[in-house]
């Protein structure tokens, strides 16, 4: 019994140690300090837009966040004896919001960083948020293709919508343009669309699709398969939707809120994907470009 309880006694005391010294007594891991790095500010802004680069220190870390050609560097320095959770946040002006996932290292300690797209709900503004476990020691260097983001053609107005047959036909009032080509933007492989107006977040595309095609071929509808040539990754916390390049000969045609005869497209493109020869067939026919002609006084006829 004596042995016993001198042996409890002297595993309570290593495990106190061990917590003294941030280690947990259950996963055996290093815990890591959380340190958050706001470059939001005006003074952040400006240092980038005379420099080409910003720099930001807190609770003994520094992060850089720097303009390459093509890329965008996003280097964390850790010279602490303790790993650190870093947290930065990157605004619009500095760095474009994107949601890239798990971006690796390209320096320094192998690991992955979380980045994605944060929305500030009082003033409706999108930034990037990167965060990063660094440890001990080390300085980690981020580098990921700039993203690109593609901005809806908005109408400064409101348009009176009408009650008469084309409205069966044609998208939103809300929208100058409802159809863009995107192609993957020079050195990057994704390209976001925000489907929100800037100007107005009370307007946003309720209703929205998206065909890719490669090489001028045939027209497939985007879905969410990462092993396609282009495929789509939604994001409803930042109100965007971003499309991966696999193959960079590829292009999108998105169309926000569809009209009649968009949706007929899309759904003629989709029961025919992989029909391969038909859809080849069915590229000679202008889909997008027929009207109905209608009869005096009576109903529409194609």
């Amino acid at each position: 019994m004596a042995r016993s309880a001198v042996t409890v006694a002297v595993l309570l005391v290593f495990a106190s140690v061990a917590g003294a010294a941030g280690v947990s007594a259950v996963s055996g891991q290093s815990d890591a300090v959380d340190v958050h790095h706001n470059l939001r500010t005006d003074a952040h802004v400006q240092q980038y837009t005379d420099t080409g680069e910003v720099t930001n220190s807190a609770e003994n870390t520094r992060v850089t966040v720097e303009d390459a050609d093509g890329f965008i560097r996003v280097k964390a320095e850790n010279p602490n004896g303790y790993a650190v959770d870093y947290t930065v946040d990157i605004p619009a002006d500095i760095v474009s919001p994107a949601e890239l996932g798990d971006v690796a290292a390209v320096n320094g300690a192998d690991v992955e960083a979380e980045w994605y797209v944060r929305q500030d709900l009082s003033s409706g503004e999108h930034h990037t948020r990167v965060e990063v476990t660094v440890p001990a020691g080390e300085n980690v260097t981020l580098a990921p293709s700039k993203p690109r983001i593609v901005t809806l053609a908005w109408t400064a107005d409101a348009q009176e919508t009408t009650d008469g047959l084309m409205d069966r036909f044609s998208g939103s009032s809300m929208l100058e343009q409802n159809e863009y080509k995107l192609q993957p933007p020079e050195n990057g492989s994704s390209v976001s669309v925000s489907l929100t107006n800037p100007e107005n977040s009370e307007e946003e595309i309720k209703e929205w699709h998206a065909l890719y095609r490669v090489d001028n071929g045939t027209w497939y509808p985007v879905g969410t398969d990462a092993e396609d040539p282009v495929y789509q990754r939604e994001n409803t916390g930042s109100n965007r939707v971003e499309f991966v390049y696999n193959n960079p000969d590829a292009e999108v045609k998105f169309t926000a809120n569809p009209g009649f005869i968009d949706k007929t497209e899309y759904s003629v493109r989709t029961y025919t994907a992989g029909w391969g020869v038909v859809g080849d067939l069915i590229d000679s026919v202008p889909l997008t470009t027929g009207v109905p002609a209608a009869f005096p006084g009576g109903d529409a006829v194609w």
